[in-house]
C-alpha cells in the first residue's frame, strides 16, 4: 500500500534507449490463467515455493484500500466481510499450483492477531532453516509472522515490528529477517530480526539521505540477501534537489550484529524521465550476478495530453542492467521490451542460475496516461538467457493469452484512490518467482471476472495464478518436463540463492621466471576460486577472488623479518606473524618493489582470498619459494 503518493518526474526530454537487436530464445509457454480464490482480494500478490516443505504460497493484499466504489453494489462484500480479520490473504499449495486452499482461517490457529495484524503490503521470504515470512500493515504498524510448515499455519510474530508502509522483507540465517519500510517518521529504514519475527530491533539502518549535488537518495523496492557474500541489497532512487528522479541504483549492506552498519549506494543507470513503476527491481543469480530492472517514462514535449494536463505519454521500455562485483560497476543498461504505440509497466524480476533471468510486466493496449485514461491490460513475461552478456537472447510471450484487465485504469495514488473512486484494484505491482523446477510463476491480481449474481464490478481483483509449462526453465531443465536444476534452498520472488557454500580456499601461482634481480622485486602470477557446486540441487557457484596478498620473510635467526612496501624490513618478529603486500590484481596479479634486497635467506610465498574470507595456505610449491641472496 502506498498512503502516501509519490510523483515521479514527467521530463519534457525522450530518451528513451532505442530498442537492442537482441536474439530470440527458444519459445515458452504457460498453464491457462488459474484463480487462486474467487472470493477474496487478488491485489499486490506474492508466490513462493518452500521447497523445504514441499509447498507453494501465495498471499496478496485483504482488498481494504484496493476497493473499487462502482464495485460495491455487488454481491462481493458479503464474502469479503465474512472473512474479514484485518490480515494478509494466505494459500497454499501441495500440487505445484493445481489446486489452493485459504491459511487464512487456520493462521496460529485461530487467526491471533497480536502476531500478524495489517491488511496490506504482503511479502514472502525465507530464512536458511526453512522459515517462511511474511508481513502486512495497518497504516500504523508493519508486522512480521513466519511459518515453519509451508506456510499452513504461522507460530511465531509480532504486529509491531515497527511502523511504517510498503515493507519488504529478506530471510538471513536460520530465525533471521531483516525488514525494510518507510517509516512514519523518517525515511527508508531496516529493522532486524533474529527470533523468527516475535521481536524486531529497536534502533534500524537508514538508507535514505542527502547526496553531495544537493540532492537526495531512497531505498525503494525488494530487499533482498545475498547468503554467498553475506549482504544486503535493495533497489535505490537518486533524485536532484528539486525532488527529480534522475538516476536508478542499488543499496548495499554488510550486516552486523550491534546494526552499526551504513548502506553504500551505487548508481546504476541514468533515468532523465522518471519511472512509472511504484518499485524498481533488483536480483541475483546463482553465479552471484545484480540485475536491475525498472520502466521508463517518456513523454511527448510542449504536449498536455495526459492526467491533469501532464505531457502525452509516448512508448516506453523495460530496461535491464547487471552487475558482477554487487553493484560496483554496471553493464550498460539493456532493452528488454519496448513497443511502438504500447506502453510497458511494473516489471518484476527473478533469476535462476548464470546468466538466467525471468521478467514480467504489463503492457497497455495503447499509450494512454494509465493513472486516468482506459486501456486494456497483459500480462507479458520474457524469458533471459546470457542476461550477463553483452549479447542476451530474450524470449518474450502473452503469459495469460487475455487482459487480465479490460477497458481500466490503474489509480497510482495510494490510498486516495478509494476515495476518488479511481480502480486500484490490481494493487502497485504484481510478481513472478520460480517454482521448484526453475519455472515461473506469476502472481497477479485480475479485474476481468464480474459479480457472478449482479453482473456488475467486483469491488477488489481476484487473486491469478500463471505457472509457466514450456520452454526452457531459468535453471537448465525444460518446464512441462521432468524438473531439473532448482535449488534445495529458495530466496524467494527476489531470486533463487543458490544450494551451495562456497568454502574452498582459492589459489595462487607464482609465474617462473627472473621475478628476483638484486635491484628490483618484480613478481606476478595468477589466481584462482572454484567455488562451489552442489550437484543433488543442480546449482553451482561461481568462484571471485577478491584479493592477493604476498609476504616476503628475510630469516633472522629462529626469527623473520617481513618486507614493507617501501623497501625497509620490520623488526625481526615470529614467523607466524606474517605481514602481507597486497598485489595489483586478482586474477591476474603483479607486484613490483623499486628496491632490492640485503643477503640474506629468504621465504615468499602469495595467498588468495575469495570473497567469502577462505583464505589460502602455503603449502605447495605453487605459491612458495625458498632462495638465498649473497
Amino acid at each position: 500500500m502506498r498512503s502516501v503518493l509519490r510523483v515521479l518526474p514527467v521530463l519534457a526530454v525522450l530518451l528513451v534507449a532505442a530498442p537492442s537487436a537482441l536474439a530470440a530464445g527458444p519459445g515458452l509457454g504457460f498453464d491457462k490463467p488459474l484463480f487462486v480464490d474467487q472470493e477474496l482480494a487478488g491485489g499486490e500478490p506474492i508466490v513462493f515455493a518452500d521447497v523445504a516443505h514441499g509447498t507453494l504460497i501465495y498471499s496478496s493484499h485483504e482488498g481494504t484500500t484496493h476497493l473499487y466504489r462502482p464495485g460495491l453494489a455487488s454481491t462481493a462484500p458479503a464474502s469479503f466481510l465474512a472473512n474479514y480479520r484485518n490480515q494478509v490473504n494466505v494459500w497454499t499449495s501441495t500440487d505445484n499450483g493445481a489446486t489452493w486452499k485459504r491459511s487464512i482461517n487456520n493462521v496460529f490457529n485461530g487467526a491471533d492477531p497480536t502476531k500478524d495484524l495489517g491488511f496490506s503490503d504482503p511479502d514472502l521470504t525465507q530464512d536458511e532453516g526453512g522459515r517462511v515470512y511474511d508481513t502486512g500493515i495497518d497504516l500504523a504498524n508493519d508486522s512480521v509472522f513466519s511459518s515453519v510448515d509451508g506456510g499452513r499455519t504461522f507460530d511465531k510474530g509480532t504486529a509491531q515490528c515497527h511502523d511504517g508502509d510498503r515493507p519488504w522483507l529478506a530471510g538471513g540465517k536460520a530465525d533471521e529477517v531483516w525488514m525494510a519500510t518507510d517509516t512514519n517518521t523518517g525515511g527508508h529504514t531496516v529493522y532486524h530480526s533474529t527470533d523468527g519475527g516475535t521481536t524486531c530491533s529497536a534502533n534500524g539502518v537508514a538508507d535514505y539521505g542527502a547526496t553531495p549535488d544537493g540532492g537526495s537518495f531512497t531505498g525503494f523496492g525488494k530487499i533482498i540477501f545475498d547468503h554467498e557474500r553475506r549482504m544486503l541489497v535493495e533497489p535505490v532512487l537518486f533524485s536532484d534537489a528539486d525532488g527529480k528522479v534522475t538516476s536508478i541504483g542499488v543499496g548495499t549492506a554488510t550486516p552486523n550484529a550491534d546494526e552499526t552498519y551504513k548502506f553504500a549506494q551505487h548508481t546504476a543507470a541514468p533515468t532523465p524521465d522518471g519511472i512509472v513503476a511504484h518499485f524498481p527491481g533488483v536480483t541475483l543469480d546463482a553465479a552471484g550476478t545484480l540485475y536491475l530492472v525498472w520502466d521508463t517514462n517518456p513523454r511527448a514535449k510542449g504536449t498536455t495530453g495526459g492526467c491533469d494536463g501532464a505531457e502525452t505519454p509516448t512508448s516506453n521500455s523495460v530496461m535491464m542492467a547487471s552487475s558482477k562485483d554487487f553493484g560496483n560497476t554496471w553493464s550498460a543498461p539493456v532493452t528488454v521490451a519496448h513497443t511502438e504505440g504500447h506502453r510497458v509497466l511494473w516489471p518484476w524480476v527473478t533469476a535462476g542460475t548464470t546468466g538466467r533471468v525471468g521478467i514480467v510486466y504489463y503492457q497497455q493496449s495503447n499509450l494512454a496516461d494509465i493513472d486516468c485514461q482506459n486501456a486494456d491490460i497483459s500480462v507479458e513475461a520474457a524469458s533471459i538467457t546470457g542476461a550477463d552478456t553483452p549479447d542476451p537472447q530474450i524470449t518474450t510471450t502473452d503469459a495469460a493469452g487475455r487482459p487480465i484487465a479490460k477497458d481500466t485504469t490503474i489509480c497510482q495514488g495510494g490510498t486516495t484512490c478509494v476515495a476518488t473512486g479511481q480502480d486500484r484494484r490490481l494493487g502497485d505491482y504484481m510478481t513472478v518467482a520460480l517454482d521448484p523446477a526453475g519455472c515461473e510463476m506469476i502472481a497477479t491480481g485480475d479485474v476481468t471476472q464480474l459479480d457472478p449474481v449482479t453482473g456488475s464490478q467486483r469491488q477488489t481483483s481476484l487473486p491469478l495464478f500463471i505457472h509457466q509449462n514450456a520452454g526452457p526453465s531459468l535453471t537448465g531443465g525444460t518446464c512441462g518436463g521432468p524438473a531439473a536444476g532448482g535449488s534445495s534452498f529458495a530466496q524467494g520472488p527476489g531470486g533463487v540463492t543458490a544450494s551451495c557454500r562456497d568454502h574452498a580456499a582459492p589459489s595462487s601461482r607464482i609465474a617462473r621466471g627472473r621475478y628476483l634481480r638484486r635491484e628490483r622485486l618484480r613478481l606476478h602470477g595468477t589466481a584462482v576460486d572454484r567455488g562451489c557446486h552442489n550437484a543433488k540441487a543442480g546449482v553451482s557457484v561461481a568462484g571471485r577472488v577478491a584479493a592477493v596478498q604476498v609476504a616476503v620473510a628475510r630469516s633472522v635467526g629462529r626469527r623473520c623479518a617481513y618486507l614493507l612496501r617501501s623497501g625497509s624490513f620490520t623488526r625481526a618478529r615470529s614467523c607466524r606473524r606474517p605481514r602481507y603486500l597486497r598485489a595489483k590484481g586478482t586474477a591476474s596479479w603483479s607486484l613490483s618493489l623499486p628496491r632490492g634486497l640485503p643477503d640474506g635467506r629468504y621465504r615468499l610465498w602469495t595467498r588468495a582470498v575469495d570473497i567469502h574470507g577462505n583464505t589460502e595456505r602455503a603449502r605447495t610449491r605453487r605459491n612458495l619459494r625458498h632462495f638465498r641472496i649473497t
